[in-house]
């Protein structure tokens, strides 16, 4: 058998889980081994339907606009291509201000959409310095 090296740390983390076992690692051909490469072996089928996900809030922030004044100006100024203020675009609804989304006056919306970004299950519970920046950028 070759001697090889372990280069990545995730190699020699397997490596060590492996240690006290016992097995055998045998080949078997493509042909042979339907389960390992079962994706690459489905056929192209072509796909006219098109799905799009969208998060919760999204509704929320949409609805917001509605209550506050601010907003609601704002919006009619985007409405108006000749009076629209710099930085600010209209994408779908959704008011924008360099390329992040704009909340409005909204506390108790703000407040969970912090809530949410503070304790999502991807990168959640990071501390107040991560949560502010993962707010910052995506929302004004």
């Amino acid at each position: 058998m070759e001697e090889r090296r372990l280069h990545t740390p995730w190699q020699q983390k397997v490596f060590t889980r492996l240690l006290g076992l016992q097995y055998r690692i045998v080949y078997k051909k493509g042909v042979d081994n339907g389960a390992a490469d079962a994706l690459s072996r489905v056929p192209v089928v072509q796909c006219a339907a098109m799905s799009v996900c969208q998060p919760a809030w999204l509704l929320e922030v949409l609805q917001s606009y509605d209550s506050d004044p601010v907003t609601q100006e704002l919006l009619a100024k985007l409405s108006d291509n000749s009076v629209s203020p710099p930085n600010y675009t209209l994408q779908d609804g959704l008011i924008c201000y360099q390329g992040r989304i704009w909340v409005g006056n909204d506390a108790a919306l703000r407040l969970k959409l912090v809530q949410a970004l503070h304790a999502n299950a991807v990168g959640g519970h990071s501390g107040v310095p991560v949560t502010y920046r993962r707010i910052k950028k995506h929302f004004y």
